[in-house]
């Protein structure tokens, strides 16, 4: 089976975990190596003493910037878009569209712009130079929105997965900077809280998500890196299943070799739009739509 993103450890994982049962419970994972990029000052105190708690606090993915530039003598409009967070080795296009973020159905395209292509982090720069642009920025009525891709063939596909209103400010209005935020289409605004309980040698991994497609399922990892720089699967967590409201709980038991070393390592939780491991195999399934920093509190 095809891993999108070239992700063999994810493959390592599932296999290590003795059964699939990880989407239904608890999964000794125990066998994998954890990247250490700090040091632990963590005391020399037996595990089960060991103070402090660790959380991820989930917000939606991906996240960015938009910058658009107008030279009032050529009449060009450049146009910069940077986003962290996307499918790694990932394709996306993008426009600016006429009207706002909110609107639906999407409004006209005003402009195309280049894809947006991710590297292996799910990191991705695009600029576009659009010629002829008589009147500058439009003072209102202009969003910028990034697709899920990698083409506009099919709805999930086409579906925005990130989207910024373009609004000028200042009297020049020649220069304009947004950021990009969730959007309208189904669980590209997912948001929420991820509390992990150490007892013993294992992690309790308790995750609360709103802002979900009702019914829908996801799948979610513990990745080895972090949300602005995204690295192999390490850990898998239970299958996210929202209810009718698009909320979801889920807990997942996972083994670990070296308390301490899991606490000073640089790990972070993905929430993926696939529901199922062929989806995963896809870019627009494995889209990260919602991620967090696991940050260790003493």
């Amino acid at each position: 089976m095809k891993i999108f993103g070239n992700h063999k450890h994810l493959i390592a994982a599932l296999a290590m975990s003795a059964c699939l049962t990880v989407f239904l419970g608890a999964c000794n994972a125990s066998g994998q190596s954890i990247p250490t990029t700090t040091t632990s000052s963590l005391p020399n105190v037996p595990i089960q003493n060991i103070p402090g708690q660790l959380n991820a606090d989930l917000v939606h993915s991906p996240v960015g910037t938009v910058d658009l530039n107008w030279d009032a003598e050529s009449h060009n409009l450049k146009v910069k878009v940077s986003a962290r967070g996307l499918a790694p080795n990932s394709t996306h296009p993008e426009h600016i569209h006429a009207g706002t973020c909110a609107s639906n159905p999407m409004g006209a395209i005003v402009y195309s712009l280049n894809p947006l292509v991710a590297d292996a982090h799910g990191v991705g720069t695009s600029e576009t130079t659009i010629a002829k642009v008589e009147h500058g920025i439009a003072e209102k009525g202009w969003y910028v929105n990034i697709h899920n891709g990698p083409t506009l063939n099919t709805a999930e596909e086409a579906n925005p997965i990130a989207c910024a209103n373009i609004e000028k400010k200042g009297e020049d209005g020649s220069q304009v900077h947004v950021t990009l935020s969730g959007t309208m289409a189904p669980d590209q605004s997912a948001h929420g809280q991820t509390q992990l309980r150490i007892e013993g040698n294992k992690i309790i991994v308790k995750m609360t998500i709103s802002g979900l497609a009702p019914k829908s399922a996801h799948i979610a990892h513990i990745h080895a890196g972090s949300c602005a720089s995204q690295g192999p699967v390490v850990y898998p967590l239970a299958l996210v299943t929202a209810d009718a409201k698009g909320n979801a709980t889920v807990s997942t038991t996972i083994t670990v070799a070296n308390i301490k070393n899991f606490i000073s390592a640089q790990l972070y939780i993905n929430v993926h739009e696939a529901g199922t491991m062929s989806g995963m195999s896809k870019q627009q399934g494995f889209d990260p739509i919602a991620c967090g920093d696991i940050s260790y509190h003493a």
